[in-house]
């Protein structure tokens, strides 16, 4: 059970979700069942925006960038579906999730 959040970003496909509180960014995997896969340690973030297995998460003290590396099990490269190569219109998520790499950006 999770506490209230400050503000909730989904992926675009609902697999994962952002949880925003004043001390920390809780990021979980939704499907099956919802389960916390990392605890980001940013302090005063206001808001998030998900890109293809990336968050971003703005802070006052500037933009973090965490990331969702499908491991080494990756058999092929992601195509999201407004990718120049892609032959369809309908997306599918991304193969498998965790494990969790979290890189920090500031601007």
């Amino acid at each position: 059970v999770f506490p209230e959040p400050s503000w909730v970003r989904w992926d675009a496909y609902a697999e994962l979700c952002a949880l925003g509180y004043p001390t920390e960014v809780i990021v979980c995997r939704c499907r099956p069942k919802m389960e916390r896969i990392a605890s980001l340690s940013i302090a005063g973030a206001s808001s998030a925006a998900w890109g293809v297995r990336q968050l971003f998460v703005s802070s006052p003290a500037g933009i973090d960038l965490a990331i969702v590396d499908r491991g080494q099990a990756a058999e092929e490269p992601y195509e999201p579906a407004m990718s120049p190569n892609s032959a369809s219109a309908a997306t599918l998520p991304p193969a498998s999730l965790p494990p969790f790499l979290q890189v920090h950006m500031r601007t």
